[in-house]
């Protein structure tokens, strides 16, 4: 009697272990070969205002916490509002992303 619980505990012990190193697996860092880069590229339109900031703080810390082994964070701004390019301006003056497909003051502010 005493021998089936401490078995029923031991093979409960070895399938939550299980699971979790099969969780963990899954949550290992992105590989990388020789001569490759990654970027993250964070396609950002209209409407975008209200998700950029958190979407680019996600993707800085993933690449920061070395999960995801990127080189660099880039906004492509795909119509962004003059509200998300604000936002953007200060992603890229805080995060240190970069932001592709308008050239900002230049243009007044206008999409190439």
């Amino acid at each position: 009697m005493v021998l089936d619980y401490v078995l029923a505990v031991f093979f409960t012990g070895a399938v939550i272990a299980l699971i979790c190193l099969a969780r963990g697996a899954m949550r290992m860092p992105v590989p990388k070969g020789e001569g490759i880069s990654l970027e993250v590229i964070v396609s950002a339109g209209p409407g975008a205002e209200k998700w950029l900031e958190r979407t680019v703080d996600a993707a800085c810390w993933l690449v920061e916490n070395g999960t995801l082994p990127a080189e660099a964070v880039v906004i492509r701004d795909k119509g962004l509002s003059i509200e998300g390019r604000e936002i953007a301006r200060r992603l890229e003056q805080r995060a240190g992303v970069e932001m592709e497909g308008w050239t900002g003051a230049r243009n007044g502010g206008q999409t190439p």
